[in-house]
């Protein structure tokens, strides 16, 4: 991990993020860097809030090096957390706040992780809400080098990490301020959890080293962040393509904030229907962002119109992107992550990251990502992209969405391609769905299990459930 220099009994931090909000509190330590429409927190006061933090975690003997669970709501709180565990000398691990303890206690017992900091206000008001707490679990220590570990599940879904180093977030911080052209004095319109490595990259970053606003929302109701973004002047706003999806589908869309010059799309696909359906409510193009918490940013569309394309923009500056012989994107950066934790992985290593996605490159230069390597269905031995069939389906009338996987049917276990559509019911079926593919597709590549819902299950991340949809009973098969 970045080292820390110990004169006389001051810890002086060596972490180049905590060192930049440093200066950038030395410089105007009153300036706001989390608002809502009702309160806001200077840099100063989260400067306060993180020395406290650092405070108590000594308090509990924490040997420099060891593991802190993050576990705080978005908020000024979360900053003070991340920074307050740095200048301890410690390897916040940047948790969900939302999920449930239960959650937390899996994660430190697979990571070794002996201590939490938890806070659920957006604003602490004091110290105190800011609880360093032990946790009932043998502490372990981070790889060499780790600074900060992203939460992710990994393929078995068990609770994991990507440990990463602070120059590595710097690195992305950079690329992306580059490729988004974010300044210092934007004000982000930052409603997706920080924990997660794009608002993490997007949002936190960009706050703590050169001083962005973060825009927040502490009242309820589903538009309430473009409540504070119109109040608040809020110039960028890093969402997911299902809210674009959402706002866009209503019959009286909400008023857009004048102020935001950048919306960014990110966390899965943004179909072309919806970004059409989002320039034309709201006179908006959606900038599309494909990243992964093992390297930061990959790929980002400048123009605006590459989601109608079906691609996900070109290498970021930075950035080196190429296909292996299978079609899977591998990605060499600055940026790319130092290894897997608890168990290392061979996709991640040497400063190269080997996505599951695979993709093609237009003509352009632009990267078409064609689905995931480990979601291929083996029907009978012939291979079947889900990618191809989503894209069929998706241009059937009626259809809002759907998602295609291999499931395995009958006593021997055999994979079978399921077809999940959201789709108006009363229109749609079975039937209908299976005559729309054996015009368009080859028999083997036809989905043996269709359900139809009314809205496709999705992660707090924003990214379909489709473990809830592998489990779930088809509503019709074919024998």
């Amino acid at each position: 991990m970045a080292k820390l220099e110990t004169k006389k009994g001051n810890t002086r931090e060596r972490d180049p993020i905590v060192r930049a909000f440093d200066a950038l509190t030395a410089r105007d330590g009153g300036a706001p860097l989390v608002a809502s429409t009702a309160r806001r927190m200077s840099r100063a006061e989260v400067a306060d809030g993180s020395r406290a933090v650092a405070r108590s975690i000594g308090a509990t003997g924490a040997a420099h090096g060891s593991y802190v669970l993050v576990a705080c709501v978005n908020g000024a709180g979360f900053l003070a957390a991340v920074l307050g565990a740095r200048r301890a000398g410690c390897v916040p691990v940047l948790a969900d706040g939302a999920a449930p303890g239960e959650e937390h206690l899996r994660l430190a017992r697979s990571l070794g992780i002996s201590l939490r900091i938890s806070c659920d206000e957006v604003f602490p008001a004091s110290a105190a809400s800011l609880r360093v707490r032990a946790l009932p679990v043998p502490p372990a220590g981070p790889p060499e080098g780790a600074d900060y570990v992203k939460v992710t599940s990994g393929s078995t879904g068990a609770a994991s990490g990507v440990a990463v180093g602070a120059s590595a977030l710097e690195a992305d911080d950079d690329q992306l301020v580059s490729a988004m052209g974010l300044r210092g004095d934007d004000r982000i319109l930052a409603d997706i959890p920080w924990s997660h490595s794009y608002a993490f990259s997007s949002a936190v970053l960009p706050a703590l080293r050169r001083g962005s606003l973060l825009v927040v929302s502490e009242a309820g109701g589903p538009w309430s962040s473009l409540d504070a973004g119109r109040a608040l002047g809020a110039t960028v706003f890093p969402t997911v393509p299902a809210y674009l999806h959402a706002i866009a589908s209503l019959a009286l869309p909400p008023a857009w904030p004048a102020t935001i010059r950048t919306v960014v799309s990110a966390g899965s696909s943004l179909r072309p229907e919806t970004a059409e359906r989002f320039e034309e409510v709201f006179g908006r193009r959606a900038h599309v962002f494909y990243g992964a918490s093992e390297c930061g940013g990959i790929t980002y569309d400048r123009a605006g119109d590459a989601a109608l394309r079906g691609t996900v923009g070109v290498p970021i500056d930075g950035v080196s992107v190429d296909l292996g012989s299978d079609g899977t994107v591998r990605v060499r950066s600055a940026a790319v992550a130092i290894a897997y934790v608890p168990q290392a992985g061979e996709r991640l290593s040497d400063g190269e990251f080997v996505t599951a996605d695979l993709g093609t490159f237009t003509d352009a230069g632009e990267l078409r990502l064609l689905g995931r390597a480990d979601a291929v269905i083996n029907v009978a031995g012939k291979k079947v992209h889900p990618a191809e069939v989503e894209i069929v389906l998706r241009a059937m009338p009626g259809v809002r969405d759907v998602v295609v996987l291999g499931v395995a049917a009958g006593a021997g276990g055999r994979e079978v391609v399921r077809a999940v559509i959201a789709c108006d019911r009363a229109t749609t079926s079975y039937e209908s769905v299976i005559a729309w593919c054996r015009a368009r597709l080859a028999a083997h590549k036809i989905p043996r299990s269709v359900l139809l819902v009314d809205e496709l299950p999705r992660t707090s991340r924003g990214k379909v459930d489709r473990a809830a949809l592998s489990i779930h009973a088809p509503a019709d098969a074919l024998p």
